[in-house]
């Protein structure tokens, strides 16, 4: 069995990478490259769907949960 990396994100994290923010970290940044080239996993916790959910009811986000929704489930990693 191959061992793989896995990563844990947040919220915010997320939401910069999704939207490729400037404000997302180099080292947050080749976590998510690394998982989208299949050589990591992050995990989403639920908490986080519902905080983006929240923010983007709230409008603090430009974007919609389909939207999120399938750009998560589109990369099994």
């Amino acid at each position: 069995m191959h061992n793989q990396t896995l990563y844990v994100t947040d919220t915010h994290s997320l939401l910069w990478y999704l939207s490729a923010s400037p404000r997302l970290s180099v080292a947050a940044k080749q976590a998510f490259d690394k998982a989208q080239a299949g050589k990591a996993k992050v995990l989403v916790p639920v908490i986080v769907i519902a905080e983006m959910i929240f923010l983007i009811e709230k409008g603090r986000v430009e974007t919609d949960v389909d939207r999120i929704i399938n750009r998560i489930t589109g990369n099994p990693h």
